[in-house]
């Protein structure tokens, strides 16, 4: 089973971590000098178990009152978003704790705020305040009183997991991630030494260490039977055999699985003008849209060279970022597409979202940065990256699909295929073979 028996919710010292959040967000405000009473809390569950599985997110309400200068008593009610890492064995497997966690309050506390400063909007929720769980020693306890506290975005939503992206919601998120990695290339050029940080710290996914053996654990524990020699599921998934064999040798080289799982990292690339931070991990759960926002007479902005003089930026926010890292931005705009769009998977239309990032991106870079990524995003060198780039994610896309379709109680590791996840396959592999990004 993914859940344990030993699964729960609780905060630790609830009132103590309210207060804490009522007075960082007073610091952050300009307020630190005011003190503000605590009226009413409540906390409601915004995810099941199972729903979001790397972490649990609960829903902070807090009501305050605090003395105006001219006496006057002013009244608040504030929502915050709670995330805390959970005790489930999945986690504990595919995640290191102490190191994702710690990732992701470096990007809200280091990375987003020169995020905000260089692109003047928000790319994630507002930060408020933190706490770390310490190391016991124990490998198996449960990391559950680590707490990572953001504002909570009311006029956002997620995307439907299980229906997917629509078309209007996939160009809104295409464009603000055009932007996103416009300003993570920015950074290379105004910033290098963050950028060097970056690259020091956190140059490949989830965890690493000098010996690189937690780095291959974390692949391998990703690795499960599902797709290996499995010529049933193969067959179901109506591959062609060709594709079929090239999808089963990849598996097999090691050297390989470091490039494909979970993305394209070549050493060769640190240089490349097209390397950015890349979330990693922009699916359904991740990405939240402004709602008012998902109407089709906002998108006349999409049109040829129109996109630079009618910003909408702030219409999307990306969360849990526990797996970022510096890559190709095409792999992680590849992975978003075949993952999320909703079924069936349209070429034409994966042609059209292709064309925004790409004109965005430039625009973007060129307008914003004064960066010309012209060079690069030119046909011949854009779609030869493209097609590299998608080949080498496949392997990616292939795993995910199962934990994307995953309902309560779902263990991802389990090998029975569902029929949401067979018919994601069988689309993602006609567009590939369509577009011929299958071969070497």
């Amino acid at each position: 089973m993914l859940i344990e028996d030993d699964y729960d919710m609780t905060i630790k010292d609830s009132s103590s971590v309210v207060k804490s959040v009522v007075k960082a967000c007073s610091v952050l405000e300009g307020e630190s000098h005011v003190e503000r009473k605590i009226l009413d809390v409540c906390y409601a569950a915004v995810s099941v178990p199972g729903g979001y599985y790397g972490s649990v997110c609960k829903l902070l309400c807090v009501d305050t009152e605090r003395q105006t200068v001219n006496g006057q008593t002013k009244r608040r009610a504030e929502k915050y978003l709670v995330k805390q890492l959970p005790p489930t064995k999945m986690a504990r497997r595919v995640f290191k704790h102490p190191m994702t966690f710690c990732k992701e309050l470096y990007f809200y506390e280091t990375l987003a705020p020169l995020y905000h400063q260089l692109a003047k909007i928000d790319f994630a929720p507002r930060y408020v305040w933190s706490r770390l769980s310490l190391r016991n020693g124990d490998a198996v306890a449960p990391y559950n009183d680590a707490l990572l506290v953001t504002r909570y975005l009311e006029d956002f939503k997620t995307v439907d997991r299980y229906k997917g992206a629509s078309f209007e919601e996939a160009k809104m998120v295409v464009y603000a991630m055009a932007f996103f990695h416009a300003t993570g290339i920015a950074i290379r050029h105004k910033r290098p030494d963050v950028y060097q940080q970056i690259q020091k710290r956190f140059g490949f996914p989830i965890h690493l260490d000098d010996s690189h053996e937690a780095r291959r654990e974390n692949i391998e524990s990703m690795i499960d039977d599902a797709y290996r020699n499995q010529a049933e599921t193969m067959s179901r998934i109506e591959l062609d055999p060709r594709t079929a064999e090239w999808l089963k040798e990849t598996q097999r080289d090691s050297p390989r699985l470091e490039c494909c799982y979970p993305r394209a990292q070549r050493m060769d690339e640190q240089e490349d003008e097209l390397s950015c931070l890349c979330h990693n991990d922009l699916w359904a759960n991740n990405i939240m849209i402004r709602q008012s926002e998902v109407d089709d007479d906002h998108f006349g902005w999409f049109e040829s060279l129109e996109i630079s003089a009618k910003p909408r930026y702030d219409n999307v926010r990306f969360v849990d970022w526990q797996t970022y890292y510096i890559s190709s931005p095409l792999t992680e705009l590849v992975f978003f597409v075949f993952v999320t769009l909703e079924l069936p998977l349209d070429a034409e239309k994966i042609d059209e979202l292709l064309a925004i990032y790409r004109e965005t991106l430039l625009c973007a870079a060129l307008d914003h940065y004064r960066i010309d990524l012209s060079p690069h995003l030119e046909d011949a060198p854009f779609f030869e990256r493209l097609r590299r780039d998608a080949r080498d994610e496949l392997y990616h896309i292939v795993k995910f699909v199962k934990i994307s379709s995953l309902v309560e109680n779902e263990d991802p590791f389990d090998r029975i295929m569902d029929r949401e996840t067979l018919e994601r396959l069988r689309s993602i592999f006609k567009v590939y073979k369509e577009k011929k990004w299958l071969r070497e």
